[in-house]
């Protein structure tokens, strides 16, 4: 839902902080940054550290930035936010998703990894 969220807001902003609409894009452009920089770390980090070392810093990226979309009074304010907004949902999904196959047992493990496909 978080990156989600703010989209109403987007248009809003742009009015009131004045920038282009080629900016937005930009400003859209980097939730899909920083998702790709942390989906391929966040798993392995997560299988190697544990699942809090992922999913604590994912939720505090996550609070942070919603703190930057609340405060936002600049281009780079919602750059920031955006960009947090990757790391957050790659690694609460890279994480959470093991911790579910993980409560599923070893059992279930195949079973769970296979399920999207």
């Amino acid at each position: 839902m978080l990156p989600n969220a703010p989209t109403p807001l987007f248009v809003p902003w742009q009015h009131r902080i004045g920038f282009a609409t080629g900016t937005l894009t930009v400003v859209f452009a980097m939730y899909i940054g920083g998702l790709l920089l942390a989906l391929p770390v966040a798993g392995a980090l997560s299988d190697r550290c544990g699942r809090w070392t992922v999913l604590l810093p994912s939720v505090l990226c996550a609070l942070l930035a919603c703190l930057f979309y609340a405060t936002a009074t600049s281009v780079a304010a919602l750059l920031i936010a955006r960009l947090l907004t990757g790391p957050a949902v790659g690694g609460t999904v890279a994480a959470g998703m093991a911790a579910v196959v993980d409560v599923g047992g070893p059992e279930r493990r195949r079973r769970a990894q296979h399920a999207g496909c």
